[in-house]
């Protein structure tokens, strides 16, 4: 069994969670929902190329970076934001973390967090489709000590988001919870090792320049 210090859990609780002036970090997420497009209804049997130049569907066609129609909506690479809400000791509104977000045609998904690269800012989950146009992810990061050298736990991201009509924004709900390297999960009732609130993405295609976005 590793024991870990008190400096280290707390390194783990506020690394794993907050960005900005009221915590030292950041943690990452789950979410939810669903609608669907009559347009890709339309699309998948009627396929003339002067219609799909035009409405949403159209649009997709054109901002997606493979106009596949087998691909899941969430494939692709998002832009993600995590908003605290109803999270133990962190205020509502809080961005809890942010990144870039790659969701894979073979079920996994992997993250670029904003976290400091020493404490751990890349992440790996694995996605299954729930409902129309929605997805939940399970995904796991290791956190780091200060210098990046110790580890001092997993921190559990789940997620279930929804897509938008066009194919191009989502959103839901996440949760985060850090757990010591025996599995064991740090008490939830202090900030940092339990996170929720809501999460958004912004689809990122070949054409996106940072302005966009």
């Amino acid at each position: 069994m590793h024991s870990i210090s008190k400096s280290k859990v707390l390194t783990l609780t506020l690394g794993v969670l907050v960005l900005g002036t009221i915590f030292t970090s950041t943690v990452n997420a789950q979410c939810g929902a669903a609608l669907a497009p009559r347009a890709a209804a339309v699309k998948a049997s009627i396929k003339p190329a002067a219609f799909l130049l035009g409405g949403a569907a159209g649009q997709f066609g054109r901002d997606r970076d493979r106009d596949d129609d087998q691909l899941e909506t969430i494939v692709g690479l998002w832009k993600v934001q995590f908003v605290a809400k109803n999270s133990p000791g962190i205020p509502d509104g809080v961005v809890v973390d942010h990144g870039y977000s790659a969701w894979h045609s073979d079920f996994t998904e992997f993250l670029n967090s904003a976290r400091s690269p020493l404490t751990g800012s890349f992440c790996l989950g694995v996605w299954k489709k729930v409902g129309y146009n929605t997805f939940k992810l399970n995904h796991y990061a290791m956190a780091f000590d200060p210098t990046g050298t110790t580890p001092v736990g997993t921190v559990n991201i789940r997620e279930e988001v929804t897509v938008d009509w066009a194919h191009n924004k989502f959103n839901g709900t996440f949760t985060i919870d850090a757990y010591d390297p025996n599995g064991v999960h740090y008490p939830a009732n202090q900030p940092g090792n339990h996170a929720q609130g809501v999460i958004t993405g912004e689809r990122i295609t070949v054409n996106t320049l940072p302005e966009d976005h």
